[in-house]
């Protein structure tokens, strides 16, 4: 895929406000003042993995010490989070790592799509962020059975991993392992819905995860 403008996951999108109270726009604006009024030494930003790992991780206790800010919304797809990178998010802050988690959202994407809409975040990060870490998280299966959707999101990792060596200061991280059992199931008590993560579910993702920042920030 040679151009972005033929990939809408990778075209820089607003959310349209069909409910009619302004808040993901409101959210955006709190991000872009975050980043003008607080320092970090990790940006995280992406979807509701991203956002409800402030509430439902170990936040306080593992990743509040290593100076991170949260800029994660629930349901934003590829699109979604590139625009709000490009319209202000990180253009007033200095940070030694930022973390990408989304995709997941991207439903009537295919993988491809999926996976160079990241790759297009990931690049317009590292032009805002240049002498930052750029860290890409790995798609978690989803769904308690097998399905078409843990396959795609299975293809979007094997491609992001090899996609972001062509960026500068890129990485990939698989945080994927330990979520499917050997009968093909996801437990709820990771997942209670099977996609969104439990405590428990946090704590697979947050410790591999605390272990790579640290390496990175030097700590």
């Amino acid at each position: 895929m040679s151009k972005a403008c033929e990939n809408p996951a990778a075209v820089p999108t607003k959310v349209i406000d069909v409910q009619g109270d302004g808040r993901w726009e409101s959210m955006h604006e709190e991000f872009c003042h975050e980043s003008r009024e607080k320092e970090a030494n990790v940006v995280f930003i992406g979807d509701s993995l991203v956002q409800q790992m402030a509430h439902v991780a170990d936040w306080d206790g593992q990743l509040a010490p290593l100076h991170c800010l949260n800029f994660g919304i629930g349901g934003d797809r590829t699109e979604h989070v590139l625009w709000r990178v490009e319209n202000g998010e990180l253009d007033n802050i200095s940070t030694k790592v930022v973390v990408i988690w989304c995709g997941t959202n991207n439903h009537g994407n295919s993988a491809e799509q999926i996976a160079y809409g990241i790759v297009e975040v990931a690049k317009t990060v590292s032009l805002k962020q240049p002498e930052s870490t750029i860290l890409v998280l790995s798609l978690l299966p989803r769904g308690k059975n097998p399905n078409v959707l843990r396959v795609r999101n299975e293809r979007v990792n094997e491609m992001i991993e090899k996609l972001v060596q062509d960026i500068p200061k890129a990485q990939y991280l698989n945080l994927s392992a330990g979520f499917v059992s050997s009968d093909g199931t996801i437990s709820p008590s990771d997942m209670y819905d099977y996609l969104h993560l439990t405590r428990h579910g946090y704590e697979k993702v947050v410790t591999p995860l605390v272990d790579e920042l640290k390496g990175l920030l030097g700590d």
